[in-house]
């Protein structure tokens, strides 16, 4: 297990915007949102993505009183150092420095597509700090039976590459970063056109695409190295058994998700021993849209 409380954070805050200085002397920055006095939800964003996921999208949506938000860049994107040759059971460790530098005695983690196994990297090694651990929509381990069957073809061959070839995901990620420079307003379309359809309306509607579009700059603002780790780790082999996760995981998964196909939270729910899982007939990816409420609860217990 994770030990929490250690030595060495520094925080700086300014209007919903902060940083701390972890014990090794990097940079992690997150944004808070929602009400202060709150119970306290660390967002984990997917890929690619960044802190503002937070700050913008989720605690506009309905059903978020009573908590506070805190989305955190991970290491390369936003305004997070690097950790070269970060590994994801890496990450429990930044949020345990982060927890501390806020004082928060225990928290509830949600991460969404990429960021689910963020989120499940920490309920295996620090459950003793989490009120809740969330999961929506959220990548499976590649290399379980079962986890791709839902992939089209061509994502099946994508995923492939970005686990055999550490060049192919820094060339995804570049060209993604590059875009993200030249064009932000076509990267929302161009994610839209692999939803299913609630999830392209979503897409379509007013403000939705700047919010979206602007997180998506901030998560290439150092370039794509950040991005590229994450595609090279959520690719490989995470480095844990999910059948050692000991605290009850709260899964959500669309039925008709295009992203993140129902066949990974099928293998979540049936890897994880202590899972309440809930697939959601006509949801896609976006499924947060219309189920926050209920998708939060078990964070304010």
């Amino acid at each position: 297990m994770f030990r929490r409380n250690q030595p060495g954070a520094e925080v700086a805050a300014d209007d919903g915007e902060g940083t701390i200085r972890l014990p090794d002397g990097r940079t992690l920055a997150y944004a808070t949102a929602g009400e202060p006095e709150g119970s306290p939800v660390m967002i984990f964003h997917g890929v690619p993505g960044s802190r503002l996921i937070g700050l913008d999208v989720l605690a506009a949506l309905p059903g978020t009183h009573g908590l506070l938000f805190v989305a955190v860049d991970r290491p390369g994107i936003g305004g997070s150092a690097p950790l070269r040759g970060r590994r994801l059971l890496d990450w429990p460790a930044d949020v345990a420095a982060l927890a501390d530098a806020l004082n928060f005695e225990r928290f509830s983690v949600y991460g969404a597509s990429g960021g689910g196994p963020y989120a499940l990297a920490c309920a295996l090694l620090m459950p003793e700090s989490l009120i809740a651990t969330i999961v929506v929509n959220s990548l499976a381990p590649l290399d379980l039976d079962g986890a791709g069957d839902g992939l089209s073809p061509s994502a099946r061959t994508t995923w492939w590459l970005l686990g055999h070839a550490p060049g192919f995901c820094r060339l995804a990620a570049g060209a993604q970063a590059r875009m993200a420079r030249s064009n932000p307003d076509a990267m929302p379309p161009r994610m839209a056109r692999r939803m299913a359809e609630k999830d392209r309306r979503a897409v379509d509607s007013e403000g939705a695409g700047d919010l979206i579009g602007r997180q998506l700059i901030e998560a290439f603002r150092q370039g794509p190295g950040g991005v590229a780790r994450d595609l090279w780790i959520l690719s490989r082999p995470w480095g844990f058994d999910l059948g050692d996760i000991s605290m009850t995981v709260d899964l959500w998964q669309g039925m008709v998700d295009r992203n993140v196909p129902e066949s990974m939270g099928r293998t979540l729910a049936a890897s994880i021993p202590a899972c309440r899982a809930r697939f959601m007939e006509g949801e896609g990816h976006l499924i947060e849209q219309h189920n926050m409420d209920r998708i939060l609860e078990p964070a304010r217990a």
